[in-house]
């Protein structure tokens, strides 16, 4: 039987997708901790009395937007306080501040850095964030009422969400869903919905067809830009924050690290329909 090719086949069909949950469920459960080595470190000692007690995000697009406490869901928290997470897509995010969008859905809010963020700076848009994980929409709702963005907070999002959240509108859909987004993303909806923006994260070290699949959705609907992520070395070096200038470069790559298991894209489909320039 163990030289059976359909026995193995058959192993590799049940326990391959077991493996790459686990893998998957495991690095996201521990990736909003901070390693006990950094905690330790003197880097993030000085990071946390330069950010004191009031926990204010210091740079980037959303600066000035109010934490609770030094936590996030699913993501490295210092790089939020500091201003650089996901850096990368700034460009984007400034595109996004200066469109006039009626909806703003955010798939995979955890605990609502863009989706708060967002509502900051459109406040005419009707936000709406989803997370299956309870942790992250109480979280959510939390920075929500402290920096006064009214949200509506759900859990699942299905492809039959879309007409009611979008309402025909112009809208942005922000995905950052751990490989849900595949689920999510079709010729059909990329046709129904020419009139929306989508900034997707592509999890390709989940399923490496992702990126392909989203491309290939959206190619004859709308404008596809693309960018992948800098690794933390690359960052050390690069990243110009005042909060860090007195660092060394392992101080910075500490505090700049978001952990991430691979090289991310992150996939913005604009609509032909409605271009702004910024």
């Amino acid at each position: 039987m163990v030289k059976n090719n359909f026995f193995w086949l058959l192993i590799n069909e049940i326990f391959n997708p077991l493996l790459k949950f686990y893998k998957t469920a495991e690095f996201f459960k521990n990736s909003n901790k901070v390693p006990q080595k950094i905690i330790k470190s003197k880097s993030y000692l000085n990071f946390k009395k330069l950010i004191k007690s009031d926990l204010v995000v210091l740079n980037g697009p959303f600066s000035g937007m109010k934490y609770p406490s030094l936590e996030a869901v699913g993501s490295a928290i210092v790089p939020k306080i500091l201003g650089s997470y996901e850096k990368e897509i700034e460009v984007f995010i400034e595109y996004i501040k200066n469109q006039d969008y009626k909806n703003i859905i955010d798939i995979g809010c955890a605990e609502g850095y863009y989706a708060v963020g967002l509502g900051m700076k459109l406040k005419k848009a009707k936000i709406f964030a989803f997370d299956t994980d309870k942790n992250a929409q109480a979280k959510c709702k939390q920075l929500a009422k402290l920096n006064n963005v009214e949200i509506n907070i759900s859990s699942l999002f299905t492809k039959n969400s879309y007409e009611k959240y979008t309402q025909n509108r112009k809208s942005l859909i922000f995905m950052d869903c751990e490989g849900y987004e595949k689920n999510l993303i079709d010729q059909e909806i990329a046709l129904k919905h020419q009139n929306c923006d989508f900034l997707i994260e592509a999890h390709d070290f989940i399923d490496i067809t992702i990126t392909d699949h989203i491309l290939n959705a959206f190619g004859k609907t709308h404008e596809i830009e693309m960018i992948e992520s800098i690794d933390d070395i690359s960052k050390a070096y690069n990243y110009k924050y005042k909060e860090l200038s007195d660092m060394t470069l392992l101080e910075k790559k500490e505090l700049l690290s978001e952990y991430r298991p691979s090289i991310m894209r992150w996939i913005f489909a604009k609509s032909k329909h409605f271009q702004n320039n910024f």
